[in-house]
Parts: C-alpha cells; sequence; structure tokens
C-alpha cells in the first residue's frame, strides 16, 4: 500500500456570508494526471488541489445557508486535509488501484475515485477537478 500526498481543503468564507465561485468544469481538470495503478494514483494527486465542480452548503450566515466550493489538496507526505461544509478533516491516505482511502484517525474512512479518463476526482460522492 503506498502512502503519498498532503490533502488540505480550504473554504473560502466559510461561516461569512461569502460565496465561492462555481465556474469550474470538466475542462478544468489537470490535463497532466494520468493513473492506472496506485502509484500513478498516488504520485498524479501528489501537490495537487481539487475543487468541487459545484458549490455546496459552506455555513449558515445571518441571512441563511452560505454555498462555495468545497477543496482537497494532497502534498507528498502521505497526509491530507479536506475542508468542506463550515469544517475540516485530516489524517494519511494511501491508494489501491484509482481508489483513494483517507483514515482519518477514527471511522468511517473516507473513500475517492481518480478517474484518468477525465482527470476528475470524485470524493465522497462529489465531483472534483484539479485546479490550475
Amino acid at each position: 500500500m503506498l502512502i503519498a500526498g498532503l490533502l488540505v481543503v480550504a473554504v473560502a468564507g466559510a461561516g461569512s456570508g461569502a460565496a465561492c465561485s462555481s465556474s469550474l468544469t470538466a475542462r478544468d481538470a489537470g490535463a497532466d494526471i494520468v493513473a492506472d495503478t496506485a502509484a500513478d494514483t498516488c504520485a498524479s494527486i501528489a501537490d495537487k488541489t481539487f475543487v468541487s465542480l459545484n458549490t455546496m452548503e459552506c455555513g449558515l450566515t445571518p441571512t441563511g445557508v452560505a454555498m462555495c466550493n468545497w477543496s482537497i489538496t494532497f502534498a507528498t507526505d502521505g497526509t491530507f486535509s479536506w475542508r468542506h461544509s463550515d469544517y475540516g478533516e485530516s489524517g494519511t491516505y494511501s491508494c489501491s488501484g484509482a481508489t483513494i482511502t483517507a483514515d482519518r484517525g477514527s471511522p468511517p474512512p473516507r473513500t475517492g475515485m481518480l478517474d484518468p479518463q477525465t482527470n476528475l476526482l470524485t470524493w465522497e460522492g462529489a465531483q472534483y477537478a484539479a485546479s490550475q
């Protein structure tokens, strides 16, 4: 089992009422990502930030629910951090084929899959594209 990357996720404006942009498309995905094996997957996501294609809720404001893009950043030290809604999670991750499993230190683990054809990451049911 290979371990690589740091997942750091930042939600701009979470809790402040600021809405984030939702202009990402599949074409914005990192064109240099190619993953056919676990080693390829972990190497492909290392030092990359992935941003959700759709805006999702990111906390409450005095005027209601704030919407923003969630994001995930993977580095090369085998740890991750993911900000979603109005909070974050972190831990370590490993790859098996195109599947990424993140251990947060408590069950259940988080899972994602990198599609080598579209360069999109599906993480816990939401799609993310590599940011530029």
